[in-house]
């Protein structure tokens, strides 16, 4: 997969299509999924969640391994992402696997994917469209980003009563720190849980290596 410039009416067109996805390295994802869904269905059994249409707007790893989870289980996973540059994990230069990001690949297989620039009403008609049929919707945005594209669970709900809406966040929707982002290691400084890595020669590493203790 790969996030491309889209006009909304090409938008448009991919969501009534049968088969939604960004044709970049879709090969090697056409092979990942062929494997997977025969490893799930076993002797002519369907998978677990078959049938089943999940719409996410995650990024980053939380998020996206969850819906993942989801995919691998059969489910038909539709990951929304921003035209401008998408997941953040695309970007990470880790390594690399034909030109995609390992960490986005290992994060996002079995997946259809389609760029929309939710700041667009346009673009969030689209995502209301496919909430409107989907079994599940899974985001992961900071607290009160869904709430402003109008996209959260009391504005979609009225639309698809039968709808599981999940929210994965560092602390909770609600409470003190509702409001806060954060990042794994942020998480984990938080919870007093995480010490630096000492080499053999007793050099500590920088404040960017930290090990959980986990």
């Amino acid at each position: 997969m790969d996030v491309r410039k889209k006009t909304l009416k090409s938008l448009r067109g991919d969501l009534r299509s049968t088969r939604r996805s960004i044709p970049k390295g879709q090969v090697d994802h056409d092979r990942q999924t062929a494997i997977t869904e025969s490893c799930a269905a076993g002797e002519g059994l369907a998978a677990a969640l078959e049938g089943l249409l999940v719409v996410d707007f995650t990024r980053v790893v939380a998020g996206p391994a969850c819906t993942q989870s989801l995919a691998d289980f059969g489910a038909e996973v539709i990951k929304v992402e921003n035209p401008d540059g998408g997941d953040d994990t695309r970007s990470y230069e880790h390594a690399d696997l034909a030109g995609e990001s390992a960490a986005f690949i290992s994060l996002n297989r079995n997946k259809r994917g389609i760029a929309l620039d939710l700041t667009k009403p346009e673009a969030r008609d689209v995502a209301r469209e496919l909430i409107a049929r989907a079994d599940v919707v899974v985001e992961n945005f900071s607290s009160g980003v869904m709430d402003r594209f109008g996209l959260d669970y009391a504005s979609v709900a009225p639309t698809n009563p039968r709808l599981v809406y999940c929210s994965i966040s560092a602390y909770g929707r609600r409470g003190p720190f509702a409001s806060r982002q954060a990042s794994t290691r942020s998480r984990r400084l938080k919870a007093a849980s995480c010490r630096s890595t000492v080499f053999p020669t007793g050099r500590r590493c920088g404040p960017g290596r930290l090990r959980s203790t986990w």
